[in-house]
């Protein structure tokens, strides 16, 4: 049974909650609004660190501008366009990891995540986004999962490299990020 038929897309319009359990201490749960405090208190707390790789973060100075991000993720949701998650260490959010596309055409899907410099080098990332993979391919029925990391981001390519994703390229000027353009490393990984 694929996701969209388990969550509602070919029952009805109404979609039941994503959550989906990682490990004992972690979990993923679909962004809600009520989330947006907490999440842009953790955007003010990592700013300086998450305004590198994120060019969002550069138009995101209040509450309002995260909830209008939610808003736009829970729409993204809703038309089976996308799917954003944040990321719950021991009950806290630490971090978001989403399906920035999909593309039901295609069979190919766009994965995107950040976590707070305080929670890396635990492998809940990496975890988290081996669970978000196996999602793809088991339930949403995809055929292709791309990562696409600046050439710059050692860390975010280190999770694609430890999850097994082929390097298929470099993207030159790639991605506009805070007034100029970057290159971008281009990650594949297929079903089986």
């Amino acid at each position: 049974m694929t996701f969209w038929k388990e969550y509602g897309r070919k029952r009805s319009r109404r979609k039941k909650m994503f959550v989906r359990k990682v490990d004992e201490k972690t979990e993923l749960r679909l962004v809600e609004f009520f989330d947006a405090g907490e999440l842009f208190e953790i955007v003010e707390e990592e700013r300086s660190y998450l305004q590198a790789w994120l060019p969002w973060v550069e138009n995101t100075w209040g509450v309002r501008e995260m909830e209008n991000a939610i808003r736009n993720f829970r729409r993204g949701y809703a038309e089976y366009e996308s799917m954003t998650a944040v990321v719950l260490f021991q009950g806290e959010i630490v971090g978001v990891v989403s399906f920035n596309e999909l593309d039901w055409t295609n069979r190919t899907t766009y994965i995107g995540y950040w976590l707070r410099r305080r929670y890396q080098g635990r492998g809940i990332i990496t975890k988290s986004v081996k669970s978000l993979i196996t999602c793809a391919f088991s339930s949403f029925g995809m055929n292709k999962v791309i990562i696409r990391a600046s050439v710059a981001n050692e860390t975010s390519r280190a999770v694609a490299e430890r999850l097994g994703f082929t390097k298929e390229g470099v993207s030159r000027s790639g991605a506009r990020m805070n007034n100029r353009f970057i290159d971008q490393v281009i990650y594949g990984i297929y079903g089986i």
